[in-house]
């Protein structure tokens, strides 16, 4: 299949396939006459690095899985995914965090008295 094919039917563009090939997410593919031949499982694969993107695993991430072996890929993919899901629980806690201050300033009724304002008194922030 010729990168176009690839990219249209793993609904991304060659230029994200070439990216991830430099990278070392995507084998390089053959070439016939100078054009890249990628094989029909080309595009799982990539679809499945764009449900890796869609979920936030970074670029290094899915080189660590993709650039392993078979027997690591696994084991690599695991460990990227429970590093993932923590972050995603820390930003979830922080933005609930956030969100409680704010519903607090909405309900604020200082009315101007500084000693009363939800956003001016002293709370524990977080960086």
């Amino acid at each position: 299949m010729k990168i176009g094919e690839v990219a249209a039917a793993a609904e991304m563009r060659a230029s994200a396939i070439r990216y991830y090939e430099a990278c070392g997410i995507i084998p390089a593919p053959r070439r016939v006459n100078g054009v890249r031949s990628y094989e029909p499982e080309a595009v799982d694969r990539l679809r499945l690095v764009a449900f890796y993107r869609s979920c936030g695993v970074s670029i290094s991430e899915l080189t660590a899985i993709f650039g392993s072996d078979a027997g690591a890929r696994r084991e690599n993919a695991h460990a990227a995914v429970s590093r993932r899901i923590a972050e995603l629980d820390r930003l979830v806690h922080r933005a609930a965090g956030m969100k409680r201050r704010l519903q607090a300033l909405q309900r604020c009724r200082c009315e101007g008295e500084r000693s009363r304002c939800v956003a001016l008194r002293r709370t524990k922030r977080t960086a």
